[in-house]
């Protein structure tokens, strides 16, 4: 069975990343998931919206968390080449538009011990529209996932890691505490023996970020859940369109 193919921030080397355009034209791709981040305005709606700040999409300095949503709604992003301008949405409209499509994997941005407002708020509007089953909630924070352990087990759960981090992180050593069913290394943590070790451990393996041609078929004789990608489109032609 091939890896199922997830659309990291929708389809954005075609429309402005983490937004309604992008993850629209990411499910008419027909991938298996779209993934996004999410984190907190000031006065605690929940945003679709990778960067702390708005520099790199936005033109501003401003961090999110710093906003409320109506100035959150004010600001146009950007796509870098294409120049294709697009709004910051919310999770409850992204939720209202995937319901049930795909996979929805949601990364956490929450690198607080103690501050769970954010876990609290995902959680209230994905009780709202019944779609648990559908969902992958990721994160760097491991206390942000067993927050959602202890709060809603049924929803699946993957601990981050990536190879700028300590060595207890990098080999996934906060996994069993945060009770997590799936691992999402990136690319130079996930090797053959590596990989081999946390599936013996009864994890699944969605990797980031598949951007080439050999990395997927690498990955999918690896057997990985699945493979988070800058550019599904291809990805699909290679295992959905052969």
């Amino acid at each position: 069975m091939p890896p199922f193919i997830i659309a990291h921030r929708g389809l954005h080397n075609q429309y402005p990343e983490n937004t309604l355009e992008s993850f629209e034209a990411a499910i008419q791709s027909n991938v298996d998931g779209i993934e996004c981040d999410v984190q907190i305005t000031r006065d605690g709606h929940v945003v679709v919206f990778h960067d702390s700040t708005l520099e790199r999409m936005g033109h501003s300095q401003k961090f999110i968390q710093e906003l409320t949503i109506e100035q959150v709604r004010e600001v146009d992003i950007v796509h870098p080449q294409s120049n294709k301008k697009a709004k910051i949405p919310t999770l409850l409209e992204v939720c209202d538009f995937i319901k049930d499509q795909c996979l929805f994997n949601i990364e956490l941005k929450n690198y607080s011990f103690f501050d769970h407002c954010l876990e609290k708020a995902v959680l209230q509007i994905l009780n709202t529209f019944k779609i648990e089953s559908h969902i992958l909630i990721s994160s760097f924070n491991p206390i942000s996932l067993r927050y959602f352990y202890k709060h809603a087990p049924h929803i699946e759960r993957a601990l981050l890691f990536y190879e700028r981090q300590s060595w207890h992180n990098r080999r996934a050593l906060f996994a069993p505490w945060a009770k997590v069913t799936t691992l999402n290394p990136s690319t130079c943590l996930a090797t053959k023996q590596s990989i081999d070790r946390f599936h013996k451990k009864g994890y699944k393996i969605i990797v980031w970020t598949i951007n080439s041609m050999d990395e997927a078929r690498f990955f999918a004789k690896q057997n990985v859940h699945g493979l988070i990608t800058d550019y599904p489109d291809l990805l699909i032609k290679l295992f959905k369109n052969t």
